[in-house]
């Protein structure tokens, strides 16, 4: 074989091993998958079986013991995420074809969190890893969901401490459920919390998570359209009609 026929072949072989390799990184995951997406968008015409993420997972490596993963309306497929018994965040399961992986879209700070199956494990970027514990059946998760749809905007005003404008605290809430604490025994209002609100299982009764602060939530009852009981102590603020 002659020095250009020689060439010729080699040249055609490195082309050939070069497609190859292209073939084999266009399928399967993508190794630069971010661990988050923020405000995913979500896709209900993606076709993709959950099947091998529906159960309880749990004996949680990070700060929440428990993933669980059910078949919810619409075709959804629904998360709750726990820490010991108490709800924490809860979203939709969403396959992103672009990195070929599932992300787990959290309904509450916006943040879709790439999950990544590993035979009995399950490991969900940021949040933790997870063992298989059971399929489990509705019957067998700890709570229900609270309804997505609760209208915090009914809760929108001005709040004062027992109804007293001159009062020590005031309590600000938006229409869509954004909350500040401030404190009024100053010559000028001073913040000291703020957060959103988040509905509980019972009605009339939320969570205000805060934003300012690590792990504080105050437990609010609603009692009347102008009467609520704000955390702890369950402080009396009623809200101004002026």
């Amino acid at each position: 074989m002659n020095k250009f026929l020689r060439r010729t072949v080699l040249a055609a072989l490195l082309a050939a091993l070069c497609l190859t390799l292209a073939a084999c990184g266009g399928s399967g995951s993508d190794d630069s998958a971010p661990d988050t997406i923020q405000d995913m968008a979500k896709d209900d015409t993606v076709q993709f079986d959950y099947g091998d993420y529906l159960g309880i997972w749990s004996n949680g490596t990070g700060d929440y013991d428990s993933f669980e993963v059910e078949p919810g309306e619409s075709g959804e497929v629904r998360w709750l995420l726990y820490a010991g018994a108490n709800w924490e965040y809860s979203g939709y399961l969403q396959y992103v074809e672009e990195y070929g992986y599932v992300y787990a879209y959290n309904d509450h700070n916006g943040t879709a969190y790439r999950c990544e199956l590993d035979g009995a494990e399950l490991t969900v970027a940021e949040i933790g890893t997870f063992t298989y514990g059971g399929s489990g059946t509705p019957d067998d998760f700890q709570d229900v969901e609270p309804e997505p749809t609760a209208d915090v905007s009914v809760l929108a005003g001005d709040w004062y401490q027992d109804g007293d404008v001159d009062g020590d605290s005031r309590l600000e809430i938006t229409a869509d459920g954004v909350w500040t604490l401030l404190d009024c025994t100053g010559d000028m209002d001073a913040m000291m919390d703020y957060g959103e609100l988040i509905p509980s299982q019972e009605e009339g009764s939320w969570f205000a998570r805060s934003t300012m602060l690590d792990d504080v939530e105050y437990n609010v009852t609603v009692a009347d359209e102008n009467i609520l009981y704000w955390g702890g102590e369950y402080d009396c603020y009623i809200r101004s009609q002026g």
